[in-house]
């Protein structure tokens, strides 16, 4: 008011004001003050708002951890302020945000934000928005934090040489060009000596730097560890002893020490290799040592190649299903056994086999006498078998490859059972038939061990009782025969020494009282015997076997008496020696790995190898990885580790 008089009355700047202008100013002048005291509120506490989450994750962070800019404002707010009194707000609530998108005086005076409150607001303290802070990856302006780690590379020598004397030896050369001596070609003895003694200086220092700092200091009462029994001392060169020989520790040189012995002694074992070292060494821990650095040796695994451990897998469907006997069987043949044409003296001998018929849920054993080795008389014996035991839905047999390289007579068993013609006769007959015929791995006889060990169990019985004797074909018939029903009497389950337990259960429980076309018949083990006939009476004790089958064959089969463990490395590109059966194992061929079939339980039994002209499928029974690498659990050779070889003949240095 007071500058619109002045304006209308269009007074200078430098002219006095009018005495009635200049008295009202007084009097507001003097009566300013009172504004603060009309306008004075007590405020108690101060709630900071804002709807960026990125500010509030800036306030809530030391300040030193952002970039200068926004650091140097960050700290001013949080020494000015609390930095529990800033909350969120969400952006729809923030009257503040509709003066940064810049609105027109028109639209503030529109029913909006800007006009009334958050209705929150006026509530209670419980009723704010509370904002749970989500972590945030990557803040803007905040320093990026880096963090440096050297690994310190093992680059000795001894990774790039796989011989102990060629390390020596360029040691020894480098040391000559350290010193600037320039001598003849050839290396002297102290030249060597000294070579030998830096590298075993640097090792045990690198292993035993405090040992080594105690006995320099003449306290060997304080040395601990695996040092303490052997009383070390440091001889004139700065080397650890225990009396002679050097201590060395567990290390890749220590195991190139051992090759290089294992080499000398032309491959010895481990115990007169460590014999060998200890003469000059003392390596700590050293049966161990050498075991695992002989179980490398390529030339050692050719000549004594171990077997592959896997562990047993489960029992086959058909081996824990309740089915009748000979349902589910598996075939093997033996022979021949010579028997005379007739009772004469100047008889002729003739050539017989037997085909052993196994079943896969009772161990019942079915014995059939073959004429020969040809599809017409291994179909006859089949048809025989299945007019006796009835219709089979399953037959397994082996695949014929491993009687390779056996006496001629398995040669000419092999030839049959590999025959183009055999397998379409026998596979037509069993098609017709509704049966399926399938085949083992190759070179895998353990596959059918079932039957493998009725073969074993029956000539055990025939050669005892036969001998050098020969028989008519009746006599061998009736003979075996009678063997049959004594494999049928063996007992499946532990005999109870007990003699009020029921007799003990066997094969030929499964094989009386039941006609070979039987359906299924009702189940009589709950029904007292007393209310039963003759017939179901049977019955009920053919169920009662079955029950018993469950509870205590069944039970001894889940205990695997061998092959508990299983541990190899064959996958695919492993390099593998293929066993051959009556062959040299250093003539065994070697192969490539180039497919594998694990089993339904994940682990590895059979797989493909590429040999030099053929591709095979067998078991890994038959293949001996060569220890080209280590095994997971041993120290591993590092990468791009150079291979170097001996100039001696017999040298075996690592693939």
């Amino acid at each position: 008011m007071i500058l619109q008089q002045v304006w209308t009355l269009k007074v200078d700047r430098d002219e006095s004001l009018p005495t009635d202008v200049h008295t009202e100013w007084i009097k507001y002048h003097t009566q300013l003050p009172l504004l603060n005291v009309a306008l004075a509120t007590k405020i108690s506490r101060i709630v900071y708002w804002t709807d960026s989450t990125i500010v509030l994750h800036w306030i809530r962070s030391s300040s030193h951890t952002l970039k200068t800019f926004v650091a140097n404002r960050v700290a001013e707010i949080q020494t000015k302020t609390n930095t529990s009194d800033w909350r969120h707000v969400p952006t729809d609530d923030n009257p503040a945000d509709l003066i940064s998108r810049g609105k027109t005086p028109k639209e503030f005076l529109c029913p909006s934000i800007w006009k009334n409150d958050p209705r929150w607001l006026l509530q209670s303290e419980n009723y704010w928005p509370v904002w749970s802070p989500t972590p945030v990856v990557d803040l803007p302006e905040q320093k990026k934090t880096i963090c440096l780690r050297t690994n310190i590379s093992d680059n000795t020598l001894r990774h790039r040489y796989s011989s102990w004397p060629r390390l020596i030896r360029i040691v020894a050369r480098c040391l000559r060009w350290r010193h600037k001596q320039h001598l003849s070609a050839h290396l002297t003895t102290d030249e060597l000596t000294a070579a030998h003694n830096r590298l075993i200086k640097i090792l045990q220092s690198s292993r035993f730097a405090p040992e080594i700092r105690i006995l320099q200091k003449n306290r060997s009462e304080d040395v601990g560890g695996k040092l303490q029994p052997l009383n070390p001392f440091l001889d004139e060169d700065g080397l650890l002893r225990p009396k002679h020989p050097i201590i060395l520790p567990k290390s890749p040189v220590t195991e190139l020490i051992i090759e290089q012995e294992h080499r000398n002694n032309h491959h010895t074992g481990t115990q007169a290799t460590l014999y060998a070292v200890r003469l000059r060494y003392w390596p700590i821990d050293g049966r161990s040592q050498v075991w695992r650095t002989l179980r490398r040796c390529v030339r050692c695994c050719r000549a004594n190649p171990p077997p592959v451990e896997y562990l047993m897998g489960d029992l086959p469907e058909a081996r824990i299903t309740e089915s009748r006997p000979f349902t589910n069987v598996g075939i093997d043949y033996c022979g021949p056994f010579y028997i005379k044409e007739r009772r004469d003296r100047n008889r002729r001998k003739i050539k017989t086999y037997a085909a052993i018929f196994v079943c896969l849920a009772t161990k019942a054993v079915h014995v059939e006498l073959v004429s020969d080795l040809t599809t017409d008389a291994f179909l006859a014996a089949l048809r025989r078998f299945i007019s006796r035991r009835g219709y089979c839905a399953t037959i397994l047999t082996d695949n014929g490859t491993n009687f390779v390289g056996a006496n001629r007579q398995l040669q000419e068993l092999r030839t049959l059972l590999q025959s183009d013609d055999h397998q379409d006769r026998v596979q037509n007959f069993l098609a017709d038939r509704q049966i399926q015929w399938r085949f083992n791995p190759p070179n895998s006889p353990h596959f059918g061990g079932l039957w493998e060990a009725a073969v074993k169990a029956f000539k055990r019985h025939l050669i005892r009782v036969v001998g050098t004797e020969l028989l008519t074909f009746e006599h061998l018939n009736t003979l075996v025969i009678e063997i049959e029903a004594i494999l049928n009497s063996r007992p499946l389950t532990p005999i109870s020494s007990d003699p009020k337990d029921p007799p003990v259960l066997t094969p030929g429980h499964f094989l009386i009282g039941d006609t070979l076309t039987s359906l299924r018949e009702r189940d009589f083990r709950t029904v007292p015997s007393g209310r039963l006939s003759s017939w179901q009476r049977i019955h009920q004790i053919k169920q009662h076997c079955w029950s018993r089958w469950y509870r205590e064959y069944l039970n001894e089969l889940t205990r695997r008496n061998k092959w508990d463990k299983g541990k190899h490395n064959i996958r695919e590109g492993t390099v593998v020696i293929l066993r051959e059966d009556n062959v040299p194992s250093m003539q065994w061929p070697l192969g490539r790995v180039i497919k594998i079939h694990p089993g339904a339980d994940g682990i590895i039994r059979t797989a493909t190898a590429q040999a030099a002209t053929s591709i095979l499928d067998c078991g890994v029974k038959r293949l001996v990885p060569l220890p080209i690498h280590p095994d997971p659990d041993e120290a591993e050779r590092p990468h791009g580790a150079k291979e170097v070889t001996n100039d001696t003949p017999d040298s075996t240095a690592r693939i």
